[in-house]
C-alpha cells in the first residue's frame, strides 16, 4: 500500500502546532490551544480604580487621630484661595496652617500647573496624598519642601508617609489676607490691636494690615481666624 502524503498522514489534522505552508484568503487558520492559552493570560489584569471619595474620609479620620479633640486642631474642605485662584482638598489649622491635595487614580496631575504656586504662598506645609499610580510622576512635579503621602488599596486601604512636608519660608501674607473677608481682616486687627477700618476696599484693608502688623503676627492670627471657620464635624 502506498503511503498517503501530506497532513493525510497525520490524521487530516497535520502535526499540532506546526504552521500552514500556505493559506488562502478564505481559510480558517486554527492556532493551537496551547497558544490560545498563552494569549489568554497575557491580558493585563484588572484592578479597581481609587478615586478621591475612597481617600478623603479616611484621610480625614487619619488626620483626626494624630491630633487631640480638643479644638486645637480643625479640618477645613476646599479650601479656597484667590491669588492665584486655587482651592485645595483638605485644609489643617492649628500652630500651623498645613494642605493636603488629593490626587486618586481617577484624576490627572494637570491642575499642579496652578496649585503648586498658590499653595506654596499660602500654606505652612504641603503634601500630596496620592496613589501608586502617579507617585513617580508626583515627585517631579511637587517642590522639594511637599511632603508625600501614598494612599495604597481601594476603599479600606492606608496611608504611608513617603516624605515628610517641611516647613515654608516663603509664606506670602498677602495671599493668607486676600482668602479672608473683609470682616476678617478686620478681625485679624483686632487681635493684634490695630484696628483695620472695614469701610474702605479690601486692597485697601490688605495694605493697612500688612504695613502697621508684623508678617510674623499676621499669619499667627489668619491662622485663628481661619480655625474658627465652619470645620468637618468630629465623627467624619
Amino acid at each position: 500500500m502506498r503511503a498517503r502524503k501530506g497532513p493525510e498522514a497525520a490524521g487530516d489534522f497535520g502535526v499540532v502546532g506546526e504552521a500552514p505552508s500556505s493559506t488562502s484568503p478564505n481559510e480558517n487558520v486554527f492556532l493551537p490551544a496551547a497558544t490560545i492559552l498563552v494569549h489568554m493570560n497575557s491580558q493585563p489584569a484588572t484592578h479597581p480604580i481609587t478615586r478621591d471619595a475612597c481617600i478623603r474620609a479616611p484621610l480625614v479620620a487619619w488626620l483626626r487621630s494624630q491630633h487631640p479633640d480638643d479644638g486645637s486642631t480643625e479640618l477645613l474642605q476646599e479650601l479656597k484661595m484667590p491669588r492665584p485662584s486655587a482651592r485645595i482638598d483638605l485644609a489643617m489649622v492649628n500652630g500651623e496652617l498645613v494642605g493636603f491635595e488629593i490626587k486618586s487614580d481617577a484624576d490627572t496631575l494637570g491642575r499642579l500647573n496652578v496649585q503648586v504656586p498658590a499653595f506654596s504662598r499660602f500654606f505652612d506645609r504641603v503634601s500630596i496624598v496620592t496613589t501608586r499610580k502617579h507617585l513617580r510622576a508626583t515627585r517631579t512635579r511637587i517642590p522639594h519642601w511637599w511632603g508625600i503621602i501614598l494612599y495604597e488599596g481601594n476603599c479600606g486601604g492606608e496611608f504611608r508617609v513617603k516624605r515628610l512636608a517641611k516647613r515654608n519660608r516663603r509664606v506670602d501674607v498677602r495671599s493668607l489676607l486676600y482668602a479672608l473677608s473683609k470682616q476678617e481682616i478686620a478681625e485679624v486687627g483686632r487681635r493684634a490691636g490695630s484696628p483695620i477700618v472695614h469701610s474702605i476696599t479690601k486692597d485697601a484693608m490688605v495694605e493697612c494690615t500688612i504695613r502697621v502688623i508684623s508678617e510674623r503676627d499676621i499669619c499667627a492670627h489668619v491662622r485663628d481666624v481661619i480655625r474658627c471657620r465652619p470645620s468637618l464635624p468630629r465623627h467624619t
